[in-house]
């Protein structure tokens, strides 16, 4: 690799990653670079990490949309020093994403294998138009106009390097002097969460809104009540904002009962429907109403975990060979024992399986 010029791959966190789907580009096209910098949130099976510069320069190509699914190593930009040309940059573009696979992006239709009616509904979907997330490359960042007032008692006091946080729990820190070592992280191996963040400073009387009213898109029939309290992912919360949609007004079936991008897209097509059908109310007068429009199911594209427990579903029945065993079994006095251990106790129930 040149010392000129370094490519921005899709990273492989973990043994089994193999893709992963571009969120967010959190710079511009053109910006300069520092080591370190926080450059793009990719979206796993599992995760919604950031991924950070590993050089220090300016980056001067984004080969990558919001939405690619894109699997691991393929060319995501280029970070070029100040004295690298234009040739030499074409150049490397060109050798770097020849190698890498062709995006693909979450929002079109991709045709899967087919093993149950159950996986063919989860495979065969594709995304509306018209809650497709804007092809810019780089949005407003999230927190540009948000509502925060921080305590004096969760100040930043020193260097929180050492304390474990997640790449957006530790950049709202930074901008916002919170101080990480004054709370007690819940997310995976204890790092600390956005959850954690507002949870600490809402209850040390602060203010935490990351969505701010005052620049989301207003509709006709827009919901202007708080919903910084409405647990949400990152990516949901960052796609609610700049579709200006209130998370209050979306279902919730993400991890651990929290709003996710899907739900955002959901709210957001069924709030567009909704305008569409009104403003064709009027012409619609005389026709057949027997099945009301709201009847269809309308579909929405796969989450990346989506798609991955449908990927696994379909590999277990294929590959995994099946029977079915029948074996009748007397138990009365093993109910019995399990009846009598389960009564003298109370911190365990104890269960019968085969």
């Amino acid at each position: 690799m040149s010392d000129k010029l370094s490519l921005v791959a899709m990273p492989k966190w973990g043994l089994e990653m193999s893709e992963g789907t571009i969120s967010n580009w959190l710079v511009n096209e053109g910006a300069k670079i520092t080591v370190n910098d926080d450059l793009v949130d990719i979206e796993t099976s599992k995760i919604v990490n950031t991924l950070t510069a590993s050089k220090s320069g300016t980056l001067v190509k984004i080969l990558a949309s919001e939405g690619d699914l894109l699997d691991v190593g393929a060319a995501l930009g280029v970070i070029a020093t100040a004295d690298a040309s234009s040739a030499e940059i074409d150049a490397f573009i060109a050798a770097n994403t020849a190698a890498s696979s062709a995006a693909v992006s979450v929002a079109e239709p991709t045709p899967a294998p087919v093993v149950t009616s159950q996986s063919l509904a989860l495979s065969g979907t594709a995304a509306p138009a018209t809650i497709k997330p804007s092809p810019s490359p780089a949005p407003a960042p999230v927190i540009s106009g948000a509502d925060f007032a921080i305590p004096a008692s969760l100040a930043a006091r020193g260097d929180d390097d050492d304390i474990a946080a997640t790449p957006v729990a530790r950049r709202l820190a930074t901008e916002h002097g919170i101080a990480l070592g004054s709370m007690t992280g819940t997310g995976r191996h204890g790092r600390i969460s956005v959850d954690d963040l507002r949870e600490a400073v809402i209850a040390a009387g602060g203010r935490f809104n990351l969505v701010s009213k005052a620049s989301s898109p207003s509709s006709s029939n827009g919901n202007n009540a708080d919903d910084s309290q409405v647990p949400a992912t990152p990516v949901a919360r960052r796609l609610a904002t700049e579709l200006g949609i209130n998370l209050l007004d979306c279902r919730r079936t993400g991890r651990h009962q929290r709003v996710s991008k899907a739900d955002v897209e959901v709210a957001a097509h069924q709030r567009n429907s909704a305008i569409t059908g009104s403003a064709s109310t009027a012409s619609a007068v005389g026709e057949s109403t027997s099945a009301p429009a709201s009847s269809a199911p309308s579909p929405q594209p796969l989450s990346a975990m989506r798609q991955t427990i449908a990927k696994r579903l379909q590999d277990s029945k294929r590959e995994a060979p099946h029977f079915r065993a029948c074996i009748e079994v007397e138990i009365d006095r093993l109910l019995a024992l399990r009846k009598q251990l389960n009564n003298a106790r109370n911190d365990a129930n104890i269960s019968v399986n085969d």
